[in-house]
């Protein structure tokens, strides 16, 4: 997942918080861009199946210190397993 968050305190715990609380394991996680606005994001995730999946990218997007979840397919990432 490609997600951006504000460059506040605190942001990059909410993140994650909201990924265990609904069951998702990181796996890797590579900082893209940082500014004084914001921080993006590639999150490796390990979940169940797509609805899994698709219930974290909706509890992310509501979150707010989350100003945006993307869904990198696998040919985006050029490896196999990455949701």
């Amino acid at each position: 997942m490609l997600v951006r968050v504000k460059n506040v305190a605190g942001a990059l715990a909410a993140v994650t918080a909201v990924i265990a609380a609904n069951g998702g394991n990181i796996f890797n996680m590579k900082v893209l861009d940082r500014n004084p606005l914001f921080f993006e994001f590639m999150v490796d995730i390990e979940v169940r199946d797509v609805a899994h999946l698709q219930n974290i990218v909706g509890a992310l997007r509501v979150n707010n210190a989350v100003e945006s979840v993307d869904r990198m397919r696998e040919s985006e990432e050029h490896r196999p397993g990455n949701l």
